[in-house]
C-alpha cells in the first residue's frame, strides 16, 4: 500500500526548507514547485510573514451578486439620459469599469441620448 500525501506546496516548502534545510534548488528539483515561488516563500518567511493566510489582494476578484447586475441594469434603463458608468458604480459600490462590464453583458449600447425639449405656446 502506498503512502500518499496530500500537503499543500507551501506546508511541503515550510517543512522541507525550515525543518530539513534543503536549498531553494533542491526543493524545486524534488517537489516540482516553481523557483520564484520559492524564493517568494523565503523572503517572507524572513520577515515573519504567515504565507498559509491569503493577504489582502491576492487573488481573483470578487464575484458581483446577480441581483446588483440586475439593479445596475434596471437603473440604466429606467433612466438612461442619466445613467453614466461613473454614477452608477458611485451608486451601487463598484468600480466604473465593472459598471460598464455588466452593461455590456446585458447588450447595453454605447450612444448619446436625445434629449428633446418640449416647446410650449406662450
Amino acid at each position: 500500500m502506498a503512502f500518499e500525501n496530500h500537503f499543500d506546496n507551501k506546508i511541503r516548502f515550510l517543512v522541507i526548507h525550515q525543518d530539513v534545510t534543503k536549498k531553494p534548488t533542491t526543493i524545486q528539483k524534488y517537489k516540482g514547485i516553481n523557483l520564484r515561488s520559492i524564493y517568494s516563500w523565503i523572503e517572507k518567511t524572513e520577515q515573519n510573514i504567515n504565507i498559509l493566510e491569503r493577504q489582502k489582494g491576492q487573488g481573483g476578484p470578487p464575484e458581483i451578486a446577480d441581483d446588483l447586475k440586475e439593479n445596475i441594469a434596471r437603473a440604466a434603463r429606467r433612466k438612461p439620459h442619466r445613467s453614466s458608468t461613473r454614477k452608477l458604480g458611485n451608486q451601487y459600490k463598484v468600480a466604473k469599469t465593472t459598471v460598464n462590464k455588466i452593461l455590456t453583458e446585458k447588450e447595453f449600447k454605447c450612444t448619446l441620448s436625445k434629449v428633446i425639449t418640449r416647446l410650449t405656446k406662450n
